[in-house]
């Protein structure tokens, strides 16, 4: 009896100390989840790094993009998808959908990344929409500036939170485009930045800057989380807090502590939108379709131009204009010292074409204005003056005419070369021509392979065909004009980049 009451006695005091154990492991989660800062909800007022209005940018922007090219071919889904509640999903399915990705990154979950996911999933459903869509733009000129550089292709979705996809995007410490590059990294890495031209917002030539300055700071730092941080933050900042961790080879999360609030969240929403962008449709979300969107090309500009001189050739907006490029801040082109490519619908292209040397701004001309030195001009007679208007209007004329008859005299002549090249190891189809100024496609032709795998050691043919004009038939045809002062222009030509 005895024994069986000393068994009771342990059994319930065990049970005591099992309950006030429990209730403490609860009580301590409790506060965790209220005082820990591994939640978006306790470091960060707005989880997203964007003006609360960039959701109406981006969709005025994709907008733009399917205007006016015949008819819809799909039938658009609407403004946005609704946020919705966030269901409860086990941290295990997470997990294993993360391992699945196809990454060169190592990732890590967390509260943190638990939580950037269902951001883009759930809460921010519109913006992913309206983001897939606008991949379908600007993801294959990104994905050829990274495999360029030998970056991984992972890094394509930093523009994704960055800018959400926006190329006019700018935040408030500056930082403009989609890679959101500041002044002064923007002109290091060779871009242009004036009145007239920001090239931080030229989706080509910042793609190529923030390749180069990814690429710096992997030399640097050797781990790609740490890369992120310090494009976010600067170098200057991520040093620091490396300085401040008595750990061998630290990495992001062991300088969290030390970060700033909004770099804390970047790899965070950084894997969420990766998350988001590959499994959207086991979510429901797909792209927004609106109908076939615009076929576009280049217009080298060669001269300065206005976005509304542009307009009235083409018949093209000034506001659809602008979102084709928005590098240019005032609406002008200032094509006279550099030529610059303007992305246009092909249609304006050809009329461009057509326009020739007419594809001016007179309105961008100096103006002669103030006190002048110069000798009284003489007073001349009505029928002096109109003849002279004449004269100048026939001065004027031709050389649009003479240009057209030297173009047609112009015979060009072909001029083929062919040098052998070994491949190296990293080498790509892609690498090789660009080094050679040649297409993917006619490097293949020249060699006659159909795969885009090479083997070091490998030797290819690379073949250039350069043309030449005859320039004693060009100076035959224009022999007699030369008294004439040209007032034209050259002639906007296509190029593709």
């Amino acid at each position: 009896m005895k024994l069986h009451f000393k068994l009771l006695s342990a059994a319930f005091l065990l049970f005591l100390s099992a309950s006030s154990l429990s209730a403490q492991v609860d009580s301590t989660r409790r506060a965790d989840r209220i005082a820990s800062p591994f939640t978006l909800a306790s470091a960060l007022l707005d989880p997203i790094t964007l003006p609360t209005s960039l959701d109406k940018d981006v969709e005025k922007m994709l907008e733009q993009w399917y205007t006016g090219y015949g008819n819809a071919t799909g039938k658009s889904t609407g403004s946005r998808y609704g946020s919705v509640s966030v269901p409860y999903t086990p941290d295990s399915v997470y997990v294993r959908m993360l391992n699945k990705m196809p990454s060169a990154m190592r990732f890590s979950y967390n509260p943190l990344v638990r939580e950037a996911i269902e951001l883009y999933l759930f809460k921010r459903r519109g913006l992913l929409s309206s983001m897939l869509s606008l991949g379908d733009l600007y993801f294959p000129e990104i994905e050829m500036a990274l495999d360029k550089n030998g970056l991984p292709m992972e890094l394509r979705y930093l523009v994704i939170v960055e800018s959400a996809l926006n190329p006019k995007a700018i935040s408030p410490a500056g930082a403009a485009g989609l890679w959101q590059l500041m002044l002064p990294t923007g002109k290091i890495y060779g871009l242009t930045v004036n009145s007239l031209v920001d090239e931080r917002m030229d989706p080509v030539k910042s793609t190529e800057a923030a390749c180069r300055f990814l690429k710096d700071l992997y030399r640097i730092y050797g781990d790609w989380w740490l890369v992120l941080a310090a494009y976010n933050c600067g170098p200057g900042n991520v040093n620091r807090a490396l300085r401040r961790v008595n750990t061998d080879h630290p990495n992001f999360w062991d300088i969290y502590r030390y970060l700033p609030n909004e770099t804390r969240r970047y790899i965070p929403l950084f894997i969420g939108a990766y998350f988001a962008m590959h499994y959207h449709r086991e979510y429901g979300i797909y792209p927004r379709q609106l109908g076939r969107p615009l076929a576009t090309d280049y217009y080298t500009a060669n001269h300065r131009v206005t976005f509304d001189r542009i307009s009235e050739i083409t018949g093209v907006s000034t506001e659809l204009i602008s979102t084709f490029n928005p590098q240019f801040r005032r609406g002008i082109i200032p094509g006279n010292d550099t030529p610059y490519p303007v992305r246009l619908p092909l249609s304006a292209i050809l009329k461009l074409d057509s326009a020739g040397s007419e594809v001016n701004s007179p309105e961008l001309r100096v103006n002669l204005e103030g006190p002048s030195n110069s000798a009284p001009t003489r007073s001349v007679t009505r029928s002096q003056s109109s003849s002279d208007e004449e004269a100048t209007a026939t001065e004027e004329e031709q050389p649009i005419r003479r240009s057209t008859r030297s173009r047609k005299a112009e015979q060009p002549r072909q001029h083929t070369t062919t040098t052998a090249h070994v491949v190296t190891t990293g080498e790509t189809l892609y690498s090789i021509a660009q080094k050679n100024g040649i297409s993917v496609e006619e490097l293949k032709k020249s060699n006659n392979i159909t795969s885009d795998k090479l083997r070091p050691g490998q030797t290819l043919h690379i073949t250039k065909v350069t043309k030449t004009t005859s320039a004693a038939k060009a100076s035959k045809n224009t022999k007699g004009h030369s008294h004439h002062k040209s007032h034209s222009s050259k002639k906007g030509r296509r190029g593709r980049r």
